[in-house]
């Protein structure tokens, strides 16, 4: 069995999704000689990111179209399906995105043919959202549509169905996020942002409304083993991949680059904020003590946003999460 791993990297001025890649690959060290990363990256980034056994580097342009511009989040769809003969030698895909981490446990992860595998999304919060998908999906083609449950955008599955998902999830995610009005104010109780803007999970509700509509209910699984909170108090041994969230609990892909982690020491608990804040620990402190391992030993620094805290923070949610499953 072989299986990828695989994530865009694009360009960005102060390089953190190169650094969010090689937090990424560096987690990963543990994994079998199943799993390989194939990274698509932008060609200015391609030097940057760190090589090791187990770890291809695809340079890649996303084409040139006004929706990848306005709306940068579908260039995690458009990579897979554009250029997909670089991972047609895979048996199963992990279709993810940089800002995550894998846990060891993922030696374990339980592949079958016919099942997808997805993250549990967290963006539904009514009944009037709920009803607005039934109507979104309609009114995009999707009339075959049954709600299963909110979906994140890590998808694991054969390799045929995640190509095949990213294909008409992007398709479909362009026709969502130009919505009905010039104006950029998109119908219904979603939340998605100005016509131009990042911000809003568009690309995650088209993935569910494609998946829960082409594909048997049987045969799909949402788990918040996958895109678990890089802050949560879980026991790291339960879970297969970390998704490191907007906000500022440990471990905050935000507050790591904001330096509140630089002189911490390792934490011995066995929580998934633990493990995923000592990967960033270990990681940072291989690239001082030697360099030559990596393409890209130090991790950039931002500063601080205006009107922040005033200086950086090491905090604790102690979410204990009992949902598990």
């Amino acid at each position: 069995m072989k299986i990828a791993i695989t994530a865009y990297v694009d360009d960005h001025p102060d390089n953190k999704f190169i650094d969010e890649c090689n937090l990424m690959t560096f987690s990963g060290r543990e994994l079998d000689e199943r799993f390989t990363f194939v990274i698509y990256a932008h060609p200015n980034t391609v030097n940057y990111i760190d090589r090791y056994k187990n770890i291809k580097v695809i340079p890649y342009k996303v084409p040139k179209k006004k929706y990848y511009d306005d709306y940068k989040f579908a260039k995690s769809l458009v990579f897979v399906h554009d250029e997909p003969e670089h991972l047609y030698e895979y048996d199963y895909i992990c279709k993810t995105d940089t800002d995550v981490m894998l846990s060891p446990n993922m030696n374990n992860f339980p592949f079958k043919e016919n099942i997808i595998y997805t993250g549990k999304g967290y963006y539904t919060f009514n009944a009037k959202m709920v009803e607005d998908y039934k109507i979104a999906a309609i009114t995009w083609g999707y009339p075959e549509y049954k709600r299963i449950g909110d979906m994140h955008s890590t998808i694991i599955s054969s390799t045929k169905n995640v190509i095949d998902i990213m294909k008409m999830s992007d398709e479909l995610c362009e026709k969502m996020y130009y919505g009905w009005h010039d104006d950029g104010i998109w119908g219904y109780s979603f939340f998605r942002g100005q016509v131009g803007s990042n911000s809003g999970v568009c690309s995650m509700y088209a993935t569910e409304i494609v998946v829960s509509s082409m594909y048997k209910k049987e045969n799909i699984l949402i788990t918040n083993k996958i895109d678990s909170g890089s802050d949560w108090e879980t026991d790291y041994n339960k879970i297969y991949h970390y998704h490191c969230y907007h906000h500022d609990f440990v471990y905050s892909k935000f507050q790591s680059k904001y330096g509140a982690y630089l002189n911490l020491d390792y934490r011995e608990g066995n929580t998934s904020a633990d493990y995923c804040l000592n990967v960033y620990l270990k990681r940072k402190n291989l690239g001082i003590s030697d360099p030559s391992l990596f393409n890209k030993p130090k991790f950039n620094l931002i500063k601080l946003p205006i009107g922040y805290y005033g200086k950086p923070v090491v905090k604790y949610n102690y979410n204990k999460r009992d949902d598990i499953k």
